[in-house]
This record gives structure tokens, sequence and C-alpha cells, in this order.
């Protein structure tokens, strides 16, 4: 019975490892990404609410409230991702 569980564990330690390392390349390359993309770059109110982590209402009155910053033309909101990095940060 006691080698039936060593096998077990042995598996499970294994498919742990494999995991961890799938985990550690996907968050690398989100790192690299983030890293490469310009401060400049204007966003729309669904990729805010994506990144945010928050609903696209909830994001809009973060903007008409001043409390995101950013601005709106005609009927569309608009955020400069280094504006939302420094949010984000400040969270």
């Amino acid at each position: 019975m006691s080698a039936i569980l060593a096998e077990m564990k042995e598996a499970a330690r294994e498919v742990y490892a494999e995991e961890r390392e799938t985990l550690l390349s996907a968050i690398r390359v989100i790192v690299a990404q983030t890293q490469r993309e310009d401060p400049d770059t204007i966003l729309g109110l669904a990729e805010v609410a994506r990144r945010l982590h928050k609903s696209e209402p909830a994001v809009r009155k973060l903007l008409q409230r001043g409390r995101l910053p950013g601005r709106k033309l005609g009927r569309l909101w608009q955020v400069r991702l280094g504006d939302l990095v420094g949010v984000k940060a400040g969270e």
C-alpha cells in the first residue's frame, strides 16, 4: 500500500512541476508583451475594463468622476495606456 501511495505522490509532484512551468512561461510572455507596449497607446472603454478587471459601467463612472484620466470623443472614451498603468499601480 505504501508503494502505491509513494507512486501517487511522485506522479502528483511531476504534474505540479509541469503545470508550474507552463504557468511561469505564460507569465513571462505576458510580462514581455506589457513591457513592449507604448505608453501613448490609446485604449477604448472595453479594453480598459478588461485590464482593470472591472465592468464597463464601473470604468465609465471612474472616467466621468475624474478618478481615471481619459477623454471623451463623441460617445467614446479613450484612455492613454501610460495613465492606466499609473492608476493600476496606485490602486
